[in-house]
């Protein structure tokens, strides 16, 4: 479970270095690339990932300290980016980073431990272009 974690953790630190200090929310290429990426890591071994999502709250000593991890550095790296977006005017000035941070990682844990569950085969390319889809166009239709 260690080395899945680490595994998970070191994804989220690539993301961090390919994007080079920008917003990844700014770019949907980069954002589907991130998407993509981690969700490879959970995808790669299906019966290691349904296990941290059925058992990872059970978890003690080393093994909960690196789940830790990489949730702090998960949840940071979307309040920041969102906290950036919010700055340059990319995104509402109403959405609180803590909450937002959180949905965002929720939904998308979600989609893919129904993904392993139900067995749903989904092509990772396109799951990361809906899950990136949805979170930043949302589903309501827009009429200009």
């Amino acid at each position: 479970m260690i080395r899945f974690i680490d595994c998970l953790t070191a994804v989220i630190q690539d993301n961090e270095a390919r994007a080079g200090g920008k917003l990844a929310l700014a770019s949907r290429e980069m954002s589907i690339r991130n998407a993509r990426a981690l969700a490879a890591a959970f995808m790669h071994d299906r019966n290691l990932a349904m296990l941290f999502f059925r058992e990872s709250r059970y978890v003690s000593g080393a093994g909960m300290e690196r789940i830790e991890m990489f949730y702090s550095l998960l949840y940071w790296q979307i309040e920041e980016g969102i906290r950036m977006g919010v700055g340059n005017g990319m995104l509402r000035r109403d959405l609180d980073p803590f909450v937002t941070a959180r949905s965002m990682v929720g939904a998308v844990e979600r989609v893919i431990y129904e993904s392993l569950r139900t067995g749903r085969t989904e092509d990772l390319d396109t799951l990361a272009v809906y899950i990136v889809d949805f979170q930043l166009k949302g589903i309501l239709a827009i009429r200009e």
